[in-house]
């Protein structure tokens, strides 16, 4: 709930008032908006999926643009649409709101693929000097 020139009433432990002296009516998208940004001023945001407010951690509006890595570590550029794909990545870490947030850690994948893929090559290489070794005796 939010009043002209008051903070936005989120709580179901707040008392707003009397339900006498409220009357509840359909809200636009430019009321909804209004309210999203209020709520995000006080750090929370309304998941309309799971019918419940959660703490705003670097999380972007809805239909503002972040970004993620996908499987094969490439960067996805999506709107965030409170929807659970999107919960699940801000969960997991997978969520970033700058393009350049994503390439580092993309770069740190990256960087962490290459030695593991090189460790691998050198533990071929040392065995192919040694004929003997990894083979049963008989």
């Amino acid at each position: 709930m939010m009043r002209p020139g008051e903070r936005p009433v989120y709580s179901m432990h707040e008392v707003a008032g009397t339900a006498a002296d409220f009357q509840v009516q359909p809200v636009g998208s430019t009321a909804r908006m209004k309210l999203d940004r209020a709520l995000v001023a006080e750090g929370v945001v309304w998941n309309g999926h799971l019918r419940s407010m959660e703490v705003a951690v670097n999380r972007r509006l809805r239909e503002q643009v972040y970004y993620y890595l996908n499987e094969l570590f490439n960067i996805c550029e999506v709107r965030d649409a409170y929807k659970p794909r999107d919960r699940k990545r801000l969960a997991v870490g997978n969520y970033f709101a700058t393009r350049e947030a994503a390439e580092s850690v993309q770069e740190c994948f990256m960087s962490i693929l290459r030695m593991r893929h090189n460790a691998e090559a050198e533990g071929r290489n040392n065995c192919k000097d040694d004929p003997g070794r990894g083979r049963k005796k008989r």
